[in-house]
């Protein structure tokens, strides 16, 4: 995981998660849908378990662990 700097005080930043999702909007669906999963008791693919689920699915993203699957319902897992 990315550190904060001092102008973003989010880590990662909605730049460094653009990265790996194109689109801000399938970057919005798919943090949902992951969080989704992980709210109906989904594994984790991250070892942080303090945190929200929100912030483990942007995390994860971020970490390259979940991507989008065109047509699909689900976003797919790295394991």
């Amino acid at each position: 995981m990315k550190k904060a700097d001092d102008k973003n005080l989010i880590s990662p930043s909605r730049d460094d998660l653009l990265e790996r999702v194109n689109n801000k909007y399938k970057l919005s669906v798919l943090v949902t849908k992951r969080a989704k999963q992980l709210y109906e008791n989904d594994d984790p693919l991250i070892d942080e378990y303090y945190i929200s689920k929100v912030s483990m699915a942007i995390n994860e993203i971020d970490q390259g662990k979940v991507k989008i699957i065109p047509g699909e319902g689900r976003p797919e897992e790295k394991r």
